[in-house]
């Protein structure tokens, strides 16, 4: 779209999307619930149970949910560390290597991997309307920025596709008066303007031109999600579905820290004793006094200030108990003279159990799915079912995907001229399970006689945790897996089934991984190095008695 300039001062004047106002709010709420900060502006007095000096301490010692939003996001993280991810670029041999070896270091200090996982994902959970804006510095070079909505005065779009975006970049002083500077970017230029009089004016300062020619003949820029909310036509968070439910949960857990601020200490009681400097009159004689002067006889006790009671101890302090005169006479116990009155713990751990609750529901709500409770000091939670988490990494993987790929796409239209296509690719084996989980079910798998097939699948699952970022290790126990005959069964599995010559094999395998094999061979010459040590050392071996000789591979 190409704006023409009574349509620039319409913008600035009113923007035509209406909605830019309620999505500064959300992304204000959102990111104090992912980063902390004003909280007490998302936490309302609640009626009829607080006044106000109430309300303003809760909300001086409430703290945010972000600890919360951490721990529920966590898998996030995975979307990024995922194998299989790759970039396809259409171009020369040169040109693609020139522009690999360009986004794995942008401008910015990082790869555009980095960058995404940096900058794209924290917005993609509290700014979704958000814009990524690809620019370039004056050498030429181009990377992407990120504008938070709060700098956006106005912008549309119209089948995925930004038609012009206006930011606000604030004041400047023209003419010792104040204006405020707009950047308007539409198909054919990148400019600024300001409104004085009622009238646009074209803006240049200092470094900064009125206007350039937009190459590209499109706005360079995407917006941050791809959630659809169909109301707004806008976009939506990634914890859009738990929105409301973390607003309650910051309400419940400053309703929680008030009690434990003002509840939470033991009081301390005791037996009310004497003053000893007045011997509990509240008055002792005053050294001022005179006869016939105006002095009074007795001033008030300074020590008690005329209470009368004993109102400080010392540690050094002791308790005098008088004797007994007789056998009905009642004896005082320590714990009948002093003590503490204990908080309501049962009012406490309800406040933390409904918390817990919440954040449980909070994390269903996010991924399908619960984690396990642990059931010692030492387990790892699990998660019960960990398909629905697949699920929705998957579709994320899709969305950074699709982003980054666009974003790239302006690098390579703005920098590198004879690219044609660029597409991203992220990997989708998502380490979900620790390799102690996928142990165990390949060990129960086992147990359960599943079949040959579902063993591979879970054994590599595990060699694949296991070996998690250490790709040539991961390499190798692979071969060693494919090469080892009945890599599932040990010998005792096997001697009442097999064949002998298959029995030796299994039995000669150990023997040849124990010559220190250079298993960086590749997978068809170790194959036929195996064999060929098979046989050279050919005959029949016997199994010995206890059934040892061979082994899982683990």
């Amino acid at each position: 779209m190409v704006l023409f300039e009574e349509d620039i001062k319409e913008i600035l004047t009113t923007p035509r999307n209406v909605n830019i106002r309620s999505w500064r709010d959300e992304y204000i709420a959102m990111d104090i619930f992912v980063n902390g900060g004003d909280v007490s502006s998302q936490l309302e007095r609640i009626k009829n149970y607080e006044n106000e000096a109430q309300e303003s301490l809760r909300k001086n010692i409430a703290r945010s949910t972000k600890d919360t939003v951490s721990y529920i996001t966590k898998p996030l993280s995975k979307v990024f560390t995922a194998t299989g991810s790759s970039i396809e670029v259409t171009a020369r041999k040169s040109t693609q290597d020139n522009f690999k070896d360009y986004i794995n270091m942008l401008p910015t200090g990082m790869s555009i991997s980095k960058w995404m996982q940096t900058y794209w994902l924290e917005a993609y959970l509290t700014d979704p309307n958000g814009i990524i804006l690809v620019e370039a510095n004056s050498d030429g070079d181009s990377y992407p920025t990120y504008k938070n909505i709060n700098i956006v005065h106005d912008y549309i779009i119209e089948w995925n596709k930004i038609q012009y975006l206006v930011l606000d970049v604030g004041f400047r002083t023209i003419d010792d008066s104040d204006y405020n500077v707009f950047r308007v970017i539409d198909d054919e230029f990148d400019a600024l303007y300001y409104i004085k009089n009622d009238e646009l004016v074209a803006y240049e300062g200092v470094g900064e031109p009125h206007a350039v020619v937009n190459t590209l003949g499109e706005v360079p820029a995407v917006v941050v999600s791809d959630i659809v909310d169909s109301k707004t036509s806008g976009r939506k968070s990634f914890l859009h579905p738990i929105s409301e439910m973390l607003t309650e949960y910051m309400r419940d857990s400053s309703v929680h820290s008030i009690y434990k601020f003002l509840h939470g200490y033991p009081i301390f009681w005791h037996i009310a004793s004497k003053c000893p400097t007045c011997n509990g009159e509240g008055k002792v004689l005053n050294e001022k006094y005179v006869e016939g002067g105006t002095e009074p006889r007795k001033k008030t006790c300074p020590t008690c200030k005329g209470k009368r009671l004993k109102v400080t101890k010392d540690v050094s302090d002791g308790v005098q108990l008088a004797a007994p005169t007789n056998q009905n006479s009642p004896i005082l116990s320590g714990n009948q003279i002093a003590g503490y009155i204990q908080p309501d713990l049962d009012t406490w751990k309800m406040q933390k159990q409904e918390m817990k609750e919440m954040e449980r529901s909070m994390h269903f709500a996010t991924w399908g799915t619960h984690v396990e409770d642990e059931k010692s000091n030492t387990a790892t939670g699990r998660y019960i079912d960990a398909e629905p988490v697949n699920d929705v990494l998957r579709n994320v993987s899709d969305t950074v995907e699709k982003k980054e790929s666009d974003i790239l796409r302006f690098i390579a239209k703005w920098s590198f001229n004879d690219i044609s296509k660029v597409v991203s690719t992220y990997g989708k084996r998502f380490m979900i399970e620790t390799p102690d989980v996928l142990w165990e079910k390949y060990v129960l798998a086992k147990q359960n006689k599943a079949p040959i097939s579902g063993l591979d699948y879970l054994y590599k699952q595990f060699l694949r945790g296991e070996y998690y970022g250490d790709n040539e290790m991961l390499e190798q126990k692979m071969k060693e897996f494919f090469l080892e005959p009945f890599p599932h069964y040990s010998i005792d599995d096997i001697v009442s089934s097999a064949h002998p010559e298959q029995i030796q094999r299994k039995l000669l395998f150990s023997d040849w991984m124990n010559q220190e094999i250079d298993l960086s061979k590749s997978y068809d010459l170790l194959q036929e190095e195996f064999n060929q040590y098979v046989s050279i050392n050919e005959k029949i071996t016997e199994v010995p008695s206890d059934g040892q000789g061979g082994g899982d591979n683990q």
